[in-house]
Order: structure tokens, then sequence, then C-alpha cells
């Protein structure tokens, strides 16, 4: 695509008839497009704009953008899905105990798990996060290899007694 396609095709996916309107729609100032056409390259950030990211990259921009909510920092993600990949599915299981002492229980298992995925992943791996998938296959490996005891402890904890005490710790 040449620089004057991708203009077009920028203009026509904002809604742009001239180069200051698109400077408008886009919110930056009007010598902006000028020197895009003077440098003949649209910033990346907004050929997003006209391109057509296939699904898989969709899904995994919105991962990433869900990680860095959710963790602070989409590495520790890798934590969370390794925790939740190695402990048993009975650790998920319901039990003799309320909502709430579920909830707290199933809490306390994942943390655990992932402070046990930190650890083997600084210990075992030499590193202070997973960067990327190979990182997380290789720490799941590890965590059912070396860790498979402290993962099964973690796992079997059983529940409190009395779901107000439960919730008062959390006080």
């Amino acid at each position: 695509m040449t620089f004057d396609d991708e203009i077009v095709a920028l203009k026509r996916a904002v809604g742009a008839t001239t180069d200051m309107d698109l400077a408008e729609k886009l919110g930056v100032q009007r010598f902006a497009v000028s020197k895009w056409r003077a440098r003949e390259s649209v910033p990346a950030k907004y050929r997003v704009l006209y391109s057509h990211p296939s699904k898989a990259e969709i899904s995994n921009a919105v991962t990433t953008a869900l990680r860095f909510v959710m963790m602070g920092k989409p590495e520790r993600s890798y934590w969370l899905a390794a925790s939740l990949s190695v402990l048993p599915s009975s650790t998920f299981d319901l039990i003799d105990e309320t909502e709430a002492a579920r909830g707290l229980r199933l809490e306390r298992a994942i943390l655990d798990s992932m402070n046990l995925a930190m650890t083997a992943t600084n210990r075992d791996l030499g590193k202070e996060w997973c960067a990327d998938e190979d990182d997380y296959r290789q720490l799941v490996s590890v965590l059912r290899d070396r860790y498979a005891d402290d993962v099964a402890r973690i796992a079997s904890r059983k529940p409190r007694t009395g779901s107000d005490d439960a919730l008062q710790d959390r006080a």
C-alpha cells in the first residue's frame, strides 16, 4: 500500500474528506498530517484504524490489555495461568462450606499457588517474570515436576469452620 493509499484508507476509516478534517477527527494538530506527508509515513497507532487485524490479533490485544488492568503487569498473569493449570480441578469442588467460605478458600489456594509460581520462576527459571508463552510452559512443567507436593498441599487445605470467622479475618 502506498502512502497516498494509506491516507485515503485512514480518511475513509474516520469519515474525513480533507487533511484538515482528518487531523480534527484524530485529535491532532492540523500540521501533523502535513508532517506525515513530508515523511510519507502514517504513525503506527493510526494504521490500526484502517488495517484489518485477525481475530487472533484482536484476542491477543484484548488479553494483554486485561492482563495489564487486572495484574498491573501483564507478565504477572502467567503466574495466575500456571497456578490454575496445575491446581487439581477438585480444588474448585463445592465441599461442606458456605459460598463466602468457599470463595475465601479458593482465593487462598490461588494466591498461595501464585506465590509458588513466582518462587519457581525466580529459583528454577532464573527470571523475575515469565516474559512469554515459552516461559509459561516451562513454569508449568517445573511446577508439575518439582513442586507437585507443594501444589497438592495447597489444593488439599480444608475450609475454615464458621463462615463468620473467615469473613472477619478479612476485615
